[in-house]
């Protein structure tokens, strides 16, 4: 199969394809194979304004999403009885980021310490994503009973190799907003600052980033079905057993440079580093049907390799770079135990479905603990580690009765649970003496559990 499409607020098509090939082989077709291959590109983009109480905020995004994926099946049936299989799957996600900005920000208090501000931000930002899995499994019918079992192995990688964003400021003398137009609200500055002139931003900030996240899971199972009869009613007994190994970790590089010259000029030049200096991005001339216009936007590319070829013009912000680095990477571990045993039995027009599920829940992390002194400075990064245990008990019985050839009577009643995300119970602490305040992750952290019952009539037509 093959679609495509074309984007007209991004002046660029969209397409995605697909093929699928599969074939069985042997004197009695014993052999099964099947692969399958995709593709997916995409172009989007969006105008938007947003408002944070007097301030306005213009963004004009623009995303290019690709995706590749394939997967392949072998089947070998030994007879209509035994079965196994081999399962494989790919696909790798890349997501390219250009994200523009103006953030207007009028003193509104008319602070004599506070200015009026208009921020020119420009952000690049590339991540990949990458998913595979391999399953291996069988079925097997015998004389008194059925069994099926699998073991997996899955994959899910994030690398974000560069994230960059940069912030230029520039202050008026005089900025109000007006938001009497509900949807398209309006600002004004002085006459001698024109917002459109990219001269009149100065650099505030360069941000640099990268994360990469891992994710595997290693699975087994099994499941065994034992038929048997009550009065000549047919019912199956089955039961069986499932483990999980689940590792999750979270890397991130996060920098924060401000300007601090040096005498460094720009390309030769003396003067302010100004956003003017970078001009050569986007220049969007239909901004939410040209409502608002926007000046050029600073090239990314040029700010980054002024960047690297002046690193002493730069001053890292190190405190602020080892405390987020801190509080957002972790390790963490779970693992899951469970069996269960139920049955299925129909009784003339009543059909029984009830059993009972025990899962054992361990997680593992470790994490950091961040200390800051009476002056409110980075005092010290504490590494640590934790752990805790949890296990239920999940009963459930679910009830239909043929009222007639149309019509069912269903009841339900189950218990579930819903664990918390990791990012929730890993304990990362963040302590602040000068304010005598604290963040700290939860790791007593318990999942929530439901008792559900359910009542339903439905006729078909």
């Amino acid at each position: 199969t093959a679609v495509g499409g074309y984007n007209a607020l991004m002046a660029a098509p969209n397409a995605q394809g697909s093929l699928i090939v599969g074939k069985r082989f042997g004197d009695k077709e014993q052999l099964g194979i099947m692969v399958n291959g995709n593709y997916y590109l995409s172009d989007r983009g969006s105008d938007n304004w947003e408002r944070d109480g007097a301030e306005i905020e213009l963004r004009d995004y623009q995303l290019r999403r690709t995706r590749t994926g394939g997967s392949a099946t072998l089947d070998y049936q030994f007879n209509t009885n035994n079965e196994i299989y081999l399962r494989g799957i790919y696909t790798s996600f890349t997501d390219r980021e250009w994200r523009r900005r103006y953030v207007m920000k009028p003193d509104t208090d008319d602070s004599p310490f506070e200015d009026h501000e208009i921020e020119r931000l420009t952000k690049d930002r590339f991540e990949r994503q990458n998913i595979s899995s391999i399953n291996f499994g069988g079925k097997h019918t015998l004389n008194a009973f059925t069994i099926d079992y699998e073991v997996a192995l899955s994959d899910a990688f994030q690398d974000t190799p560069f994230d960059y964003e940069v912030n230029f400021i520039g202050e008026p003398d005089e900025l109000t907003t007006d938001f009497s137009n509900a949807a398209f609200p309006s600002f004004t500055t002085d006459s001698e600052f024109d917002y459109l002139d990219n001269s009149n931003y100065e650099f505030d900030e360069l941000e640099t980033g990268a994360t990469i996240a891992r994710d595997r899971n290693i699975t087994g199972k099994f499941n065994v079905g034992i038929p048997y009869q009550v009065g000549g009613n047919a019912g199956i007994i089955k039961f069986g057993a499932k483990y999980r190994a689940k590792t999750k970790s979270f890397e991130v590089t996060q920098n924060k440079f401000q300007w601090k010259g040096g005498g460094i000029t720009f390309e030769g030049q003396e003067g302010d580093f100004t956003a003017e200096k970078f001009e050569g991005g986007l220049l969007d001339a239909n901004f939410l049907g040209g409502q608002y216009a926007l000046a050029t936007a600073p090239d990314m590319g040029r700010v980054v390799t002024f960047f690297n070829a002046n690193p002493s013009g730069f001053e890292l912000q190190v405190e602020d770079k080892l405390v987020d680095e801190a509080n957002e990477s972790y390790t963490a571990t779970e693992d899951v135990i469970a069996g269960y045993l139920m049955t299925d039995l129909t009784l003339g027009q009543l059909q029984i479905v009830g059993g009972v599920r025990y899962e054992r829940t361990t997680v593992g992390y470790d994490y950091n603990t961040i200390f800051f002194d009476d002056e409110g400075d980075l005092d010290q990064i504490v590494a640590e580690s934790g752990s805790s245990t949890y296990d239920f008990i999940l009963p459930q019985l679910n009830l239909r009765y043929k009222l007639g050839a149309l019509t069912n009577a269903r009841a339900a009643a189950t218990y579930s649970y819903a664990r918390p995300n990791f990012e929730s119970i890993v304990p990362t602490q963040e302590i602040d003496l000068s304010e005598s305040e604290g963040t700290v992750g939860n790791a007593d952290l318990q999942p929530v559990g439901a008792l559900n019952l359910d009542l339903m009539v439905d006729h078909y037509f």
